[in-house]
């Protein structure tokens, strides 16, 4: 960690597929560039479901890569179920260069890295149509590995993922997840760390209550900042009021979606599903806002099988799936496990803010300054302001009482 300069955010996002021997058996939309418009959606309703008190982090962005790098081995159903549910061409050269264009204007990001990372079991070859999109579209690297050496496999699978997360995402793998019939895994990493354009001053930070229900608070420490200007909107449809809070030199920014109500976050869940985020955002305007909100730190790991499936997946996860461009042999493959790990931790630090060097437009009218006061379960969502992608989206419905 950098002493000079504390992280105000950090996310540390990692994702693998475990492929494995299937069994054989006879088997035989319009484009979309970025994660958000749906999927991003799609993808957090059903893993929320079930979850209504536990506060969740997410990465869309690298569910979605890692399930682009498996559907460049995907064929017949399998291939075309993936296509639907990631939005993207069945044609191999449309879908390429999906991927191409969402990954590659990161690349240059000094906030957001992406890693991908294949392992293939020694003895086995991987296709070389498979190898040329893995290396060009997603930037990745191929290992050969022994799995039935389950201890020595996870600790170098295990590895990777730390040096790729900055030490925060550990013991990832399980050697119980892995054995002689594991073939490959995929791993996705990513890992932000930015600071506020406009920072949260330590000597604001109060402790404060942040309500749990019509009834039921817990202290929590609440950040405040100087009143400065943000997009905010309120929205009738939603019963809620959203502001965006940007982080600096990049196009990257933190959108909060508060409801009014203390506890309606469940109904603005509701509706996320069907919500056109650039058009809520078109809707949000310059306003001169008050922010307070809670310091958090979330870690939240999921299994992805069920939820895939029921998004329309299913067949991967078969005797019938069909991953048959991904190893050069005629051996079946099948998707055995899906993990999502995530690490969160929001706080008031960072370097000294440039809040004078963009310039804000505002109404050519006396206004009073709006006050948004996150006391309450609420909506987040890291994305990218220029393409709309959703990088991290999550909820925060409750903290520990002291």
């Amino acid at each position: 960690m950098n002493l000079l300069y504390p992280t105000t955010y950090a996310f540390c996002i990692t994702f693998f597929l475990i492929f494995s021997r299937g069994t054989m058996s006879s088997s035989f939309g319009s484009e979309i560039t970025n994660p958000s418009s749906g999927f991003a959606f799609d993808l957090y309703q059903h893993v929320i479901k079930g979850k209504e008190q536990q506060n969740v982090v997410l990465s869309p962005l690298s569910i979605y890569t890692a399930l682009g790098l498996a559907y460049m081995g995907a064929g017949g159903r399998t291939k075309e179920e993936m296509a639907s549910v990631l939005r993207i061409s069945t044609n191999a050269t449309e879908s390429k260069e999906s991927f191409r264009r969402l990954l590659c204007k990161y690349k240059a990001s000094s906030m957001l890295s992406i890693a991908n990372k294949v392992y293939v079991q020694s003895g086995k070859n991987l296709q070389p149509s498979f190898v040329e999109a893995s290396e060009k579209v997603f930037s990745s690297e191929a290992d050969v590995i022994n799995f039935s050496q389950s201890d020595v496999a996870a600790k170098t699978i295990n590895s990777w993922v730390e040096s790729k997360t900055n030490n925060k995402i550990q013991n990832l793998i399980d050697p119980s997840n892995l054995d002689s019939n594991t073939m490959m895994v995929l791993v996705n990493a990513i890992y932000f760390k930015g600071f506020w354009k406009n920072q949260f001053r330590k000597e604001l930070t109060k402790k404060a209550d942040f309500w749990t229900s019509e009834t039921e608070s817990v202290k929590v420490d609440m950040m405040s900042n100087n009143k400065a200007h943000y997009p905010y909107g309120v929205f009738e449809d939603l019963d809620a009021a959203a502001v965006e809070l940007p982080f600096r030199d990049e196009d990257l920014a933190m959108l909060i979606i508060l409801p009014n109500s203390k506890t309606g976050l469940p109904s603005l869940e509701a509706k996320l599903r069907s919500m056109d985020l650039f058009k809520l955002r078109q809707r949000m305007h310059s306003e001169e806002v008050i922010v307070s909100m809670p310091k958090f730190k979330i870690e939240f790991s999921i299994e992805l099988n069920d939820v895939l499936s029921e998004m329309g997946m299913s067949s991967m996860f078969s005797d019938n799936a069909d991953f048959s461009g991904l190893l050069n042999s005629a051996e079946p493959l099948k998707v055995s496990k899906v993990i999502h790990k995530a690490f969160i931790d929001v706080n008031e630090e960072g370097a000294e803010a440039a809040a004078a060097t963009g310039i804000m437009i505002a109404r050519m009218c006396l206004i009073l300054s709006r006050e948004m006061v996150c006391d309450h379960p609420f909506f987040y969502a890291l994305l990218d302001t220029k393409s709309g992608d959703i990088i991290f989206n999550g909820s925060i419905k409750r903290f520990k009482s002291e």
